[in-house]
């Protein structure tokens, strides 16, 4: 006589602590599994796993299971409240080693509570959206960094200067070279702030190395001034193009019809 199939049991996660305060293995994989095996803080998103070696079976991970509130007396965050059940998993959020001794710093003064559980709520959310998306998730990853950030803001201040796309009829010379001195310096700057992109640092860093171009060569030969807008122009549209791509940054407006996807169409 066959055995019945038996249904898998569902651990919840009130059965996985350890009741001390202290994760239990299956609160931690649950954790790391929730975020992707990726860092929550959104200023680093570093990948916690990967492969040990080269022709090795074994897997390298790095993440740890932090604790939100403080897992005991004396530790970052603590709170001296008996119905904590401090080892749960809402308790929980993933980081790499370095985010993790970064949060509880200083008695964790600079992370709060309220902050890390927006992390933690955040960061979630963005893996659920990759896990539905058809596409790699590395240009949405890239969008929700700091360096994605600026990104985004150099993005919108291109967008807002109309001597990159308004027709060069209506354009007035000295309305053209004060809004790209703007932006030059404004790129300057920008590049100046990514610290860990350094691809979007070199891009930005390209942007402002054109600008700065044609400022020297269009007060040197004003009459090149029409033809060197259009070459500007056009190098400027790339980047837009990469940075929608590359970042997922939202380019708005008519600026897009020096992009060359919108030329195409």
């Amino acid at each position: 006589m066959a055995k019945k199939p038996t249904k898998p049991k569902q651990v919840t996660s009130e059965k996985k602590d350890k009741g001390d305060g202290k994760f239990g293995a299956a609160t931690i994989r649950e954790l790391a599994g929730r975020a992707g095996w990726i860092c929550s803080n959104p200023s680093c998103q570093s990948l916690t796993i990967g492969a040990a070696d080269e022709g090795s079976d074994l897997a390298t991970k790095v993440g740890e299971g932090a604790h939100i509130k403080g897992e005991k007396d004396g530790a970052a965050r603590w709170e001296d409240n008996p119905n904590d059940d401090r080892g749960h998993i809402d308790n929980g959020i993933w980081l790499c080693p370095r985010c993790h001794t970064l949060i509880d710093k200083n008695d964790g003064g600079h992370f709060t509570v309220d902050l890390l559980h927006e992390w933690k709520r955040v960061h979630e959310k963005m893996i659920v959206n990759l896990m539905l998306s058809p596409r790699s998730p590395l240009a949405h990853l890239r969008s929700f960094t700091d360096d994605g950030k600026i990104a985004q803001e150099v993005v919108d201040k291109l967008a807002g200067k109309g001597s990159m796309f308004v027709e060069m009829a209506y354009e007035g010379p000295a309305h053209v070279e004060s809004s790209i001195t703007e932006l030059r310096d404004f790129t300057e700057a920008s590049a100046g702030r990514v610290t860990h992109d350094a691809l979007l640092k070199a891009r930005i860093q390209d942007l402002f190395d054109r600008f700065r171009r044609y400022m020297n060569e269009t007060s040197a030969h004003p009459g090149w001034r029409p033809d060197q807008l259009r070459i500007l122009r056009g190098h400027v549209g790339i980047f837009l193009q990469v940075m929608e791509e590359d970042y997922k940054c939202n380019v708005r407006g008519e600026i897009r019809r020096i992009m060359h996807s919108s030329q195409q169409s």
